[in-house]
């Protein structure tokens, strides 16, 4: 039995046993501590080392427990030497039957009171000597290392608090132990191992000032390598993972705080207690970096190359791994970017409620409400019921009523037919529920008993296409959709403007009938502008590199995203469609048009062709969506007046195949990008004139500055910043009440206009008078024989000319022209033909 036991000792790890019964443990060089499971205590006192004869033992410095394995278990488990041996073979059950003891145990620090540290630092490899009131009576009492690496910590007024040093150990483990100048019971004053007062301050508290983003990353190694590296604010705590409770993090209430956790369990583990502490102090928490510690490799050093190339770190890489391995800082900000995800508080259960008598006049209301649960919307279809009860009429009416009531149920509200489909609302906008679903969860009518003889319920196509066509028309609202707010949904609010054009940040709300919501969280210090070196910032300002206006440019494309985004297109004064002119290769229009897609989430951006404006089973397609860009240009179709009701937001008429036709409100912003400027054969009148923006590109992007998917990459690493860029051009837009127009787009939409020969003679051949000239006013038929002849001498063809009829309509839409009807004929007043034209005129010519 003894040989037995001995070889139980060995066998048995007693720092495994001791963390199955629930002790944090810590390594600390070639030991573990913890906070003793024999009494209460709130800094470790327990210690796990192992012994000469090589068998791990365990003694407390608060209490005295001591012993191996074996007496550990008796100790937990409160059994006797035979149940230990039993329950170490593998058949008892792990789970303590002793609670820590309540008693009382000399506190190691007693009569040590710490002190103002003296002006002479301690220094990274001066060799220190230190006091350890643990170890009071053991010859490791005093003990002196060098210390590889020295953290101070201050308050925010700078004023040094103590130390973390870093003792590298000669197994190759490491302790970080705490240091505060003291005195001890006897008076003398020396450094001292201490654990700080609670709660201890931040790590890099003084950087903190009133900056808004701050980093948060495990370990003083990793918040000096970070903080260096990116220039960011970069904070930390003592401690490890047991520290984060004793921490004071108020500095850090209202912030905006990202984590950047360890890439292991533990790592991982603590980063989500902090975000819970910091949600309760009002911070906005994301984290960032690899969240799935079991996927970790055995990869090291882990370059930037290797992230791009999908692998993954090993298990424990951090912040300082990374900056090692020789990652730049615009590779830290684009890999931080890049992982970044909001906190999700772990949901809990509420406890049961005590059933109870009902009390008169209660209400639901009273009492305090839990949190508010976004409904599914319609996903909520997938959680229709598989067959419906018997029901005691089988008309189409009825069971259009009764899928009806299950559809809100499960979709959590209202459901409304606008627009040719079926809208749900949730979790933050009103969606789609796709027809084919519909009629999927109708299937559960098969068969069913109906009416008091149970007779089964035949449901075939025919039936279907008649619930389907009441549940539409009982819970139709055409205008639903015709009236939205005017503002966007984020991931984490919905961002609406005041009259004033101010940002105001506030719940999702289905009274806003908003139909989207972009994958991104938006709060009040969202950067505006993009910041030098980001994806973004190098797209736009790259694409009009050298531009006289590129200014006005970027502000233009800012309030076009804006206007988009925000439902603005058709709700300013004076409504746009924009025209993206790149006349040379790779000049990056079409990835500047793409943006509009990398912002707005799939299903809010139409790619229809003003040719097809025309076409009611393609313009249906532009319902509900926030931006229509697209690559094919004509001026006929511009010109048309579908075009101009879907530019100013009129009411347009459409149908899906074999729909009836379905009147709606257009929204969207319309973006075109063309090499060329068509011609317009039968002009363009001052109206569209009016709605019509040419944006030149005007640069070749060099091969070198390319960067691929460039869009695609703003979507996934940036969208952020590309939202911040739209609510920036929103807010300007909605004060100024009107778009940036640079003067570069003024002079080439009035280039285009001159395509038209009417308009080129006009400006060439024609010029305006207050006064009648010598010969009198010119008949329009005089003016049409001057007009026609030039056009003739310009090379037009004569069929490409307008009839006499129509120059004299659109003779009056010109500038300065008045039309007066005579006797003998129509008169232009207000502008004569110049002396060129006229020298070979006289009276008689025009009378």
């Amino acid at each position: 039995m003894p040989s037995d036991l001995e070889q139980l000792r060995r066998d048995v790890s007693l720092s495994e046993t001791a963390a199955r019964y629930g002790c944090r443990l810590q390594r600390n060089g070639q030991e573990h501590v913890a906070c003793c499971p024999f009494h209460t205590e709130e800094t470790p006192s327990f210690t796990i080392f192992r012994g000469q004869d090589g068998i791990e033992r365990f003694h407390c410095f608060g209490c005295g427990a001591s012993g191996d394995v074996l007496d550990f278990v008796q100790q937990i488990k409160g059994v006797d030497l035979a149940e230990a041996v039993r329950i170490l073979d593998g058949s008892g059950h792990i789970r303590p039957k002793v609670s820590p003891r309540s008693q009382q145990v000399q506190d190691a620090y007693e009569g040590i009171t710490p002190l103002t540290p003296p002006s002479e630092p301690i220094k990274q490899g001066a060799r220190i000597r230190l006091y350890n009131p643990k170890r009071k009576g053991d010859r490791s009492e005093w003990g002196s290392f060098s210390p590889s690496m020295v953290f101070p910590y201050r308050r925010a007024d700078g004023a040094l608090t103590g130390y973390v040093l870093r003792h590298d150990l000669a197994d190759g483990g490491k302790e970080t132990p705490m240091v505060m100048f003291a005195r001890l019971p006897d008076g003398s004053e020396t450094w001292c191992r201490y654990p700080f007062p609670k709660p201890r301050p931040l790590y890099g508290l003084e950087t903190l000032g009133k900056v808004q983003q701050v980093i948060v990353v495990e370990g003083e190694k990793c918040r000096d390598r970070l903080a260096q590296k990116t220039g960011r604010t970069v904070i930390s705590w003592a401690g490890g993972t047991q520290g984060v409770k004793h921490t004071d993090w108020s500095p850090l209430a209202g912030r905006d705080v990202v984590i950047w956790p360890d890439f292991d369990a533990p790592g991982l583990s603590t980063a989500d207690e902090i975000a819970a502490i910091l949600s309760g102090l009002g911070a906005r928490v994301r984290l960032t970096g690899f969240a799935d510690a079991k996927a970790a490799s055995d990869l090291a050093p882990f370059t930037h190359a290797d992230w791009q190339a999908g692998r993954l770190p090993a298990k424990g890489w951090d912040s300082a791994d990374a900056v090692d391995a020789g990652w730049t800082r615009l590779e830290l900000d684009a890999f931080m970017r890049a992982t970044v995800r909001r906190y999700v508080p772990a949901s809990a259960a509420p406890p049961p409620e005590k059933p109870g008598p009902e009390k008169p006049g209660k209400t639901e209301k009273q009492g305090k409400s839990g949190p508010k649960i976004a409904p599914p919307g319609a996903d909520g279809i997938d959680r229709m019921p598989e067959w419906f009860p018997s029901q005691p009429f089988g008309s189409e009416v009825w069971l259009a009523r009764i899928f009806n009531e299950h559809l809100e149920q499960a979709c959590g509200g209202r459901i409304v037919r606008a627009d040719g489909k079926f809208w749900a609302y949730g979790p933050s906008a009103w969606r789609p529920i796709p027809e084919q679903k519909i009629r999927l969860a109708m299937h559960a009518f098969d068969a069913i008993g109906i009416g008091p003889k149970e007779k089964p319920l035949k449901l075939g196509r025919h039936m279907l296409d008649g619930i389907v066509n009441e549940l539409g028309t009982r819970i139709a609202d055409p205008g639903f959709f015709d009236n939205p707010a005017i503002g966007v949904n984020a991931l984490n609010c919905t961002v609406t403007l005041d009259d004033r054009g101010k940002v105001i940040c506030r719940e999702h709300n289905p009274d806003d009938r908003f139909r989207f919501t972009i994958s991104a969280d938006y709060n009040l210090h969202t950067e505006s502008h993009p910041p030098e070196g980001s994806l973004l910032h190098r797209l736009l300002y790259g694409t009009f590199l050298g531009d006289p206006d590129a200014a006005h440019k970027i502000d233009l494309i800012a309030e076009m995203l804006g206007a988009a985004a925000f439902g603005l297109a058709t709700r300013i004064r004076q409504p746009k469609a924009f025209i993206l002119l790149g006349e040379t290769a790779n000049n990056g229009k079409s990835t500047i048009a793409s943006l509009f897609r990398a912002l707005l989430p799939e299903g809010s951006v139409s790619s229809i062709s003003p040719a097809f404006f025309n076409d009611e089973k393609r313009i249906i397609n532009l319902a509900g969506k926030a931006a229509n860009v697209a690559d094919e240009l004509s001026a006929a179709a511009i010109a048309g007046e579908e075009f101009k009701a879907a530019v100013t937001g009129n009411p347009l008429e459409g149908r899906s195949l074999y729909r009836n036709v379905e009147s709606f409100m257009p929204r969207a912003l319309h973006c075109f990008t063309t090499n060329t400027l068509p011609r317009f054969n039968g002009g363009i009148d001052r109206g569209l004139r009016r709605r019509l923006v040419v944006i030149q590109f005007n640069r070749s992007i060099p091969d070198k500055e390319v960067i691929p998917d460039i869009a695609e990459r703003i979507a996934d690493e940036e969208l952020e910043l590309l939202l911040g860029l739209a609510v920036a051009g929103a807010q300007r837009l909605k004060r100024n009440g009107h778009y940036t127009i640079p003067e570069s787009s003024k002079e080439a939409l009035n280039s285009w206009l001159l395509l038209d020969p009417l308009n080129e003679w006009f400006d060439i051949r024609v010029q305006p008078t207050d006064s009648e000239p010598s010969g009198g006013w010119l008949r329009t038929a005089r003016l049409f024989e001057d007009f026609r002849k030039w056009a003739i001498d310009q090379g037009y063809r004569e069929s490409f000319l307008p009839p006499v009829n129509t120059f004299s309509q659109r003779l009056k839409s010109m500038p300065d022209v008045r039309l007066v009807r005579f006797a003998n004929g129509m008169i232009a007043q207000g502008v004569a033909l110049k002396e060129s034209a006229a020298s070979a005129m006289s009276y008689g010519d025009v009378f």
